[in-house]
């Protein structure tokens, strides 16, 4: 399979208040910019809610936007990933798990998939399909339960479809199914002190570590000795004086790197640095590890985000 590299459109169809001047968040124009750089995959978040209606019915004008979004991508021989960014019942950062058991709730987001893959059954590879975003709260029995339900609904409209199946614990742990064009998906923002650096979404430890005059560098090993004096439960504290390189990230995803040589085909569909707060040689570091590593195993990748603080446009840095 051909290594896909290239970016995700976050903050547009998920994770984003859709007001009218939303619309053209991402355009056209965005595409061709990628295609004329040599990418050649877009990962496209949305949520259920920006089309859902109400349960089993859709808004006909915000799936054209979607439509016209992988009509963008392929008129650029650009691949999509159309990801379910939140489902009925679970969503990154709303506190609610009930997707895993609510059997109403599993049979909407079935009959979701089975639209939309109705919808796009015309596109070839050139299309594929990311089930949900960074499972968690779920054990790997009921996630695996719940992926092949969801493959079932998909190949039973749809036979020859890619369907992308995300690692359990935020995209970390490896869960794989018996069955053929899939591909395994996780995400990477380890360690979460280059990565999410004065994020305030991400807690108060990481935040405040980010208002310090003196930020961590990688390679390297922070000293939290002052975020443990106002924050002693602080998750962030994990990280104090361990040291993180090369090796270490190899180390993160060698689980990833091992599935990939036992013939799986294996994608990074999520990675980046919050940049508003992290240092620029920092940042840059961690990236040359990160893409070094990812190119020697042949892994293709999808940086979080294009546009934004995470991505290479507009990131609300001066430099």
């Amino acid at each position: 399979m051909q290594r896909l590299c290239g970016f995700n459109f976050g903050n547009w169809l998920s994770q984003a208040e859709f007001t009218p001047e939303r619309v053209s968040f991402y355009t056209e124009r965005d595409l061709k910019y990628m295609a004329d750089l040599g990418f050649n995959f877009l990962r496209l978040p949305v949520d259920y809610f920006f089309f859902e209606v109400e349960p089993y019915k859709y808004d006909e004008a915000r799936l054209c936007i979607i439509d016209r979004a992988i009509y963008w991508a392929s008129k650029y021989d650009i691949t999509v990933l159309l990801d379910m960014h939140h489902l009925p019942g679970y969503g990154v950062g709303r506190r609610d798990y009930s997707l895993w058991t609510d059997r109403e709730k599993q049979r909407r987001a079935e009959a979701i998939w089975r639209y939309l893959t109705r919808r796009y059954r015309e596109y070839g590879d050139e299309l594929a399909f990311d089930v949900i975003n960074e499972p968690d709260g779920v054990t790997n029995e009921n996630l695996l339960s719940f992926y092949e339900r969801m493959i079932a609904a998909i190949r039973d409209e749809d036979e020859d479809r890619i369907i992308y199946v995300e690692g359990n614990d935020f995209g970390r742990i490896p869960i794989t199914v018996k069955e053929k064009r899939v591909v395994y998906s996780f995400h990477q923002y380890e360690p979460m002190w280059v990565t999410h650096l004065g994020a305030s979404w991400a807690g108060e430890g990481i935040y405040h570590l980010g208002l310090m005059g003196a930020q961590p560098d990688y390679p390297g090993a922070p000293d939290l000795s002052e975020v443990a004096k106002l924050y002693p439960n602080d998750w962030i504290l994990r990280y104090h004086k361990k040291y993180a390189d090369r090796s270490y990230l190899e180390s993160v995803m060698a689980a990833w790197f091992k599935l990939q040589e036992q013939g799986e085909t294996v994608h990074c569909s999520e990675f980046g640095v919050y940049a508003k707060m992290a240092k620029r040689s920092t940042a840059l570091n961690w990236y040359e590890d990160m893409l070094s590593l990812l190119k020697q195993r042949n892994v293709g990748w999808a940086l979080w985000n294009l546009r934004g603080p995470f991505g290479v446009i507009s990131t609300g840095r001066e430099d």
